[in-house]
């Protein structure tokens, strides 16, 4: 089981959130850094898709492009991320069809609570 939580402020205002309900990750699906970030990062970014990806022992550093009919964004993440946990934080730069330009800072933290019933 995975437990995680996102955070994020818009133009330097924290938007509330709660904690994501635990998920059943396998062990074996955990190995898989890549395949779970990016299952969590397009849960979170509708429309969004991963154009680079660079990882190097715990280290990630992740850019994504974001199109849908709210606006468009990009947004670069980096952290560390094991089969265990992951931590990550970046920003998002976008302009929204009603908003116009904003800057959402994220944070996205995940851990195994344990196995799956």
């Amino acid at each position: 089981m995975w437990q995680d939580e996102a955070h994020y402020a818009l133009n330097g205002r924290a938007i509330p959130s709660a904690p994501g309900a635990a998920q059943c990750l396998s062990a074996s699906d955990a190995k898989d850094i890549r395949a779970t970030l990016e299952r969590r990062l397009k849960s979170d970014q509708t429309g969004c898709k991963i154009t680079s990806w660079n990882n190097v022992g715990t280290k990630v550093n992740v850019a994504l492009a974001c199109t849908n009919p709210q606006g468009t964004a990009i947004a670069n993440i980096s952290g560390t991320a094991t089969q265990t946990a992951y931590d990550l934080k970046g920003t998002s730069q976008g302009q929204g069809a009603q908003t116009g330009a904003y800057v959402v800072d994220i944070h996205l933290q995940g851990k195994r609570v344990g196995s799956c019933n």
